[in-house]
């Protein structure tokens, strides 16, 4: 069995990190803002490879940043409604 993986990119946002990787898109319940959850990774001073947590949330009409939580996080639930 092959597996067929197509990557195509939907918005680009202005001032993106470039190492940042999204896990999971959330829309609100209106469908007007999203909520993004992701990391961040880096090397620290240790040589060691690190991650820090990044949630976004944007609008969607045009992708604007509304705020960005940044920690570190070990489990987190985003419920709406």
């Amino acid at each position: 069995m092959s597996v067929l993986t197509i990557r195509v990119m939907l918005m680009s946002f202005a001032g993106a990190a470039t190492n940042e990787a999204v896990a999971a898109i959330r829309f609100t319940p209106d469908d007007t803002h999203t909520v993004m959850a992701g990391y961040l990774h880096y090397v620290d001073g240790d040589g060691f490879w690190q991650q820090r947590g990044v949630i976004r949330f944007r609008r969607v009409s045009d992708g604007t940043l509304r705020q960005t939580e940044r920690g570190i996080m070990r489990d987190a639930a985003i419920s709406f409604g």
